[in-house]
């Protein structure tokens, strides 16, 4: 009966040991520094107008929200309003990277950036505006991370002294 027991009470002990032992905690400066690597990514494929490069940095159900405009929800909808700045002969931009940040569980984070945005405005001719640029991202099951809200509005205008 102790020869039954002795591999028993060693498997329940092994057991326990698994079911108390706690997942190591996140790294969260690497998570950070992914995400902005993911950042920097998402910028060269809109400056370098590849859409398909573009468009693989969003997850299907993502929504963007333009200014002035209705939402897109889902990649379709969002590649059309990427395909009409790409397709915009005066579209230019250049992004300044802020803030990074990074939920404890390391499955969430966000980036916010100023940029400056060229594009053709209503009355044909190029307009630019500086605009804060809102992401929230979600980390995937192969640690890259996609888009999930992308928001942009515009700076207010400088007021005169």
């Amino acid at each position: 009966m102790r020869t039954l027991f002795l591999p028993f009470a060693f498997a329940l002990g092994i057991a326990t040991a698994a079911c108390n032992r706690q997942a190591p905690p996140m790294d969260l400066e690497a998570a950070r520094a992914s995400l902005r690597a993911a950042d920097a990514a998402y910028t060269e494929a809109a400056l370098s107008k590849n859409l398909d490069a573009f468009m693989a940095m969003y997850e299907p159900s993502a929504a963007m929200y333009p200014p002035g405009e209705a939402t897109a929800q889902g990649t379709e909808a969002i590649r059309a309003v990427a395909n009409a700045f790409i397709q915009d002969p005066a579209f230019a931009a250049t992004f300044t990277p802020g803030t990074v940040d990074v939920s404890p569980s390391g499955d969430m984070g966000y980036t916010l950036n100023d940029a400056t945005l060229t594009f053709t405005g209503p009355d044909g001719k190029p307009a630019t505006e500086r605009s804060r640029d809102f992401h929230v991202w979600r980390r995937q099951a192969d640690a890259s991370w996609k888009v999930v809200v992308d928001i942009w509005n515009a700076e207010p205008a400088p007021t005169a002294k």
